[in-house]
């Protein structure tokens, strides 16, 4: 299982709204004095991913959580990201290869069969959100 941690920006009885804390490979982002990079972040105005939970833990505002993703949600979220695209488009391309198209003709099924495996993998995704690909809140930190 990946864990990350994050932070309750709002909080009612029944649901959560967390940003991600995003870990940077040096850690300066949580050290703000350490590197440009940080400053740099704050004048953009950069704020971590958010993502809306059930309030299952009683957070409030401010608190802080680990949330787990199962291996099992990565691989899915992996194969409808990188796979189904992939695939979509060399599948559309090799169809239309065998079939005789020209050269303008197979780069066009490609490129239309990378739109429908995209289309595809999003309703997929949206369809699989609820259950599937959606972290848990596992503990409440110190």
């Amino acid at each position: 299982m990946a864990t990350q941690n994050a932070r309750v920006l709002h909080a009612d009885p029944h649901q959560v709204t967390l940003e991600i804390i995003e870990q940077s490979g040096c850690h300066g982002c949580n050290l703000s004095s350490a590197c440009g990079t940080a400053a740099l972040g704050r004048l953009i105005g950069f704020r971590g991913p958010q993502v809306r939970l059930d309030n299952d833990l009683g957070l409030l505002a401010g608190d802080r959580v680990v949330l787990t993703i199962p291996d099992r949600a990565l691989l899915l979220a992996s194969v409808l990201v990188y796979l189904t695209p992939l695939f979509g488009l060399l599948g559309a391309a090799l169809v239309a290869q065998l079939v005789g198209m020209s050269d303008g003709g197979v780069a066009l099924s490609g490129a239309v069969g990378l739109g429908v495996a995209v289309w595809v993998s999003s309703r997929v995704a949206r369809f699989s959100q609820r259950k599937a690909l959606q972290p848990c809140m596992s503990r409440q930190l110190c």
